[in-house]
């Protein structure tokens, strides 16, 4: 049983790290409730990874020796035994709840929402800690275990992403391909080939870090987490970039009358002949080359910021 108190001790550190990583959802985050509900499945998978752990010991009690044993058995314990059941078990609370919502439409949401399931999983674990060894060890694993767990979890947070883009891309081709419409084919990467992946990788990371830890070699885990740190932002950007949601931008220009070409909407003479530019011209976006209003600012055909 987790007291109350230990359990308060331990949110500040969930609530902070969760702030930072959903601040890098700069165009489209996810809704608050349901980061928040991502939070609390994830402080219910402990109890699923007690569960699992304990049934297979039951039904393998040779692994339980692997742990002390030789510095591949512990590898494999750590990977197998730790590293994939935590991250399994936190991929479940996620995938089995808000992975379903309609508003889970961005790669990025993946990694938000992973993150978060990841968090609710630590604030867990370090009350317990607490609860055991004392306040004291809650610095250490604010910085090391809290922030650990988030950048493991987001490597399968991201196929998670891919996964529900892909999924939604299918269903809009069937839509198409139903009505006759041609249709790109939907990329491989997002099925459940990259869900897979992505979560083996997290349990190998996972497992190498906890070795690391058993072994005292401390530096060596902060120089894991730091690549793991800068391999997060590196996921964040890519997935920013490629985001439905990211606004695009185009300019407001006319038609010369005279030459046809194009010239910028503030523009007063035509770059190509020279000739002045009526003030009453009509304005195009740039981008789609549809009509649109003098007082505008976005395009109503593709929804371009124009500038």
């Amino acid at each position: 049983m987790i007291y109350p108190e230990y359990l308060l001790l331990s949110l500040p550190a969930g609530f902070f790290w969760l702030w930072y990583v959903y601040r890098r959802c700069r165009f489209h985050p996810p809704p608050i409730a349901l980061v928040a509900l991502a939070f609390v499945c994830g402080m219910f998978s402990p109890a699923l990874v007690l569960a699992v752990h304990d049934l297979v010991e039951s039904r393998f009690p040779f692994l339980e020796a692997m742990q002390v044993g030789s510095l591949p058995q512990r590898l494999f314990y750590f990977v197998v035994m730790v590293g994939l059941i935590e991250e399994t078990s936190k991929l479940v609370s996620v995938r089995a709840t808000v992975y379903y919502a309609r508003s889970f439409d961005d790669v990025v949401h993946g990694v938000v929402l992973s993150s978060a399931a990841a968090l609710g999983f630590a604030t867990v674990e370090n009350a317990r800690y607490v609860e055991w060894h004392g306040a004291e060890v809650l610095l250490g694993r604010v910085i090391l275990s809290t922030f650990g767990h988030v950048l493991q979890s987001m490597i399968w947070g991201f196929a998670m992403g891919a996964q529900k883009i892909t999924s939604i891309e299918d269903r809009a081709r069937q839509a198409a391909l139903s009505r006759g419409e041609r249709a790109e084919p939907v990329h491989p990467a997002g099925g459940w080939g990259g869900l897979l992946v992505g979560l083996g990788l997290a349990a190998l990371i996972h497992g190498i870090y906890d070795l690391l830890l058993v072994y005292d070699q401390m530096w060596l885990a902060l120089l894991l987490l730091f690549v793991l740190w800068r391999v997060f932002l590196g996921q964040i950007e890519v997935a920013t970039r490629e985001s439905p949601h990211r606004p695009r931008i185009s300019r407001r220009v006319r038609e010369c009358p005279a030459c046809g070409g194009l010239v910028r909407g503030e523009g007063t003479h035509c770059g190509s002949c020279g000739r002045a530019l009526p003030p009453d011209g009509t304005d195009f976006c740039a981008a789609c080359l549809k009509v649109v209003d003098a007082a505008s600012t976005a395009c109503p055909h593709c929804a371009c910021v124009l500038i």
